[in-house]
């Protein structure tokens, strides 16, 4: 049997859509499809797979090769997340045009299942339960007819991960052309923000995979030739700390035995400050970036919304104390609670400039599906029906409020442009990674191989070249690398990946701050509610 695998675009022009960063280094996008890479180890290994990547994909050669591939397959499967809703419905659409059959999941498929009911077979949840069942159903129906309903699979148990098959990163046919690989460790936060979805599709609970587990995908990585950054995509990687510490230990081993051929970055809770233990378990098996949901600065805020381990401690001395340990956060913030004032924006402001915090995406706050936000909002007459599914195929910066706010909308989103324009003018944005760079504490082992360097040569040097010589850009380049070259060389490395972002938000901003405007407009003229 032939399986096609194919991963949907995401859009051009999101926030953290940093395709001009990864033309610097030769790739074409930042990561692989690894929800897919799962899928197939799954399946029966004699079967034929291949995959398609979308993302990857040079746009003139994409539709004839879409349309010879899948009719060359037996079934088609497509996965992936609410910004990929437009081109997983597209796909849904091409592929019954060429008389073959689709199966669906993912995790915007598990949260709005009743937008997806073209698909053949649908996924719901997560699929170490159900797989079995579908693989006989799959062989069974190859000569079947098409119904006008899917099959659906639906995991009533959140599944144990301890002996999780290794993603078949094989399917990978150039690694090269992503900027990171990526891996999970876990599933489920134990946290209860309001407005998350994430513990809505696994949970409280935290559920880990096996050290073995892990360093056995560590090492398929490696395997395939690959040194440089992995991107560990649990919701929050420290949802388990035991288990997590027991992870790092044995990484760092494996690290050490190995030469230390990646280095990587996540997503956690802010309370891997309060841990002595885990911060320096994670800046010794090379750690150097940690997204970080804060929010807000706002206490009471955070209070309503049942985020209280953001203001256990004092955030800001928290969010030094991480870069100390040499791993740089980069912030997630939003604009539109309840108890918001009309000093928030400039709060966001302050608070981004004196903790340091180089990459900060400011969002509107969006009232997901399911989630207990959507569900008091419901109850509040608030929530507002959408009609613009294609919303999600914009850039994430900008979707959100789709809801009666209690701050008047127009005021929310000038915050946003006002918070945007300055975070991210030429000046402030290479000031914070002057202070960055000064403050980080850098454990460094990692060294990218010698066949790399002279791709990393010839892309310092358009990176230059992009920023404008002669430029006021330029020259506070050149200001950061001499300070840093003389009081903390061992942070030039990471200081200059970080303002080699500034090359995605030289161009993209711009863009950004003129649709922020447009969406002022509309509220304006009363084309939003």
């Amino acid at each position: 049997m032939h399986i096609l695998f194919i991963y949907p675009p995401f859009s051009n022009n999101g926030f953290w859509n940093d395709t001009e960063v990864c033309k610097l280094i030769g790739a074409k996008y930042s990561s692989p499809p690894l929800g897919l890479l799962t899928v197939a180890a799954y399946l029966p290994q004699e079967w034929s797979m291949k995959l398609i990547d979308l993302n990857v994909v040079d746009i003139k050669k994409r539709d004839p090769l879409l349309k010879t591939e899948i009719i060359k397959s037996d079934f088609v499967f497509v996965g992936g997340m609410l910004p990929q809703r437009s081109g997983i419905l597209n796909l849904i659409d091409q592929v019954h045009a060429l008389n073959k059959k689709i199966i669906v999941g993912g995790s915007d498929p598990t949260s709005m299942p009743e937008l997806y009911q073209k698909a053949d077979y649908l996924f719901i949840g997560e699929i170490e339960e159900t797989i079995v069942k579908f693989v006989n159903d799959l062989v069974n129906d190859l000569n079947s007819t098409n119904s006008s309903t899917p099959i659906i699979y639906k995991s009533t148990n959140r599944p144990q991960l301890k002996e999780t098959l290794t993603p078949r990163f094989d399917l990978l046919e150039d690694i090269t052309l992503y900027l990171q690989l990526s891996l999970q460790f876990s599933r489920g936060c134990p946290h209860n923000c309001e407005f998350c979805d994430a513990i809505q599709l696994f949970g409280r609970e935290p559920r880990c995979k096996s050290s073995k587990n892990m360093i056995a995908e560590l090492q398929s990585i490696f395997d395939l030739g690959y040194h440089g950054l992995i991107y560990v995509t649990d919701d929050n990687f420290v949802g388990h700390k035991q288990k997590a510490k027991e992870f790092l230990k044995v990484l760092i081993d494996w690290q050490e035995k190995n030469g230390y051929p990646f280095f990587l970055s996540t997503e956690a809770s802010i309370t891997i400050a309060y841990d002595d233990e885990l911060l320096e378990l994670m800046r010794r098996a090379s750690f150097r970036f940690v997204f970080i949901g804060l929010e807000t600065v706002d206490q009471k805020v955070l209070a309503t919304i049942e985020k209280e381990q953001n203001f256990k401690q004092n955030l800001l001395d928290s969010i030094r104390k991480i870069h100390f340990s040499g791993i740089s956060v980069i912030g997630s913030f939003i604009l539109g609670f309840d108890h918001e004032t009309k000093d928030s924006g400039e709060m966001l402001v302050k608070f981004i400039s004196d903790s340091n915090i180089v990459m900060a995406q400011v969002g509107l706050l969006d009232a997901l599906p399911n989630t207990r936000l959507t569900n008091k909002l419901l109850a509040e007459n608030r929530l507002l029906r959408d009609d613009d599914e294609s919303r999600y195929q914009h850039q994430m910066a900008l979707y959100g409020l789709n809801f009666q706010t209690i701050r008047p909308k127009k005021e929310i989103i000038n915050d946003q442009y006002q918070v945007l324009s300055k975070i991210y003018s030429n000046k402030a944005y290479f000031d914070r990674i002057l202070a960055l760079g000064l403050e980080l504490n850098i454990y460094r082992k990692y060294s990218p191989p010698l066949k790399h360097l002279p791709k990393f040569f010839i892309a310092f040097w358009i990176f230059c070249f992009k920023l404008g010589p002669f430029t006021m850009t330029f020259l506070y380049f050149l200001r950061n690398m001499i300070i840093l070259s003389i009081k903390n060389p061992k942070a030039l490395e990471i200081v200059i990946q970080l303002m080699a972002m500034f090359v995605h938000y030289k161009l993209f901003l711009p863009e950004m701050l003129a649709m922020i405007n447009k969406k002022m407009e509309l509220t304006d003229n009363g084309k939003q509610q």
